[in-house]
């Protein structure tokens, strides 16, 4: 699932549990995309436009407690 997730009992330790999963998943991405060809820098790429954002994107917001 993608975008914002909002709850009441939403914590720091359920947010890093669900970021740590959604980068494995996208790691997993990356080595598929590897094995088919992609090269180093297509896939340094899709690294920074995915992960890197993802975990720059939260602490403004848990900030806010």
């Amino acid at each position: 699932m993608r975008g914002v997730t909002i709850a009441n009992d939403f914590t720091v330790p359920a947010h890093v549990t669900e970021l740590t999963t959604k980068c494995a998943q996208t790691q997993y991405a990356l080595r598929v995309l590897r094995v088919h060809g992609l090269n180093d820098d297509a896939l340094q790429s899709v690294f920074r436009s995915v992960v890197v954002a993802r975990v720059l994107y939260t602490p403004p917001a848990l900030g806010t407690e």
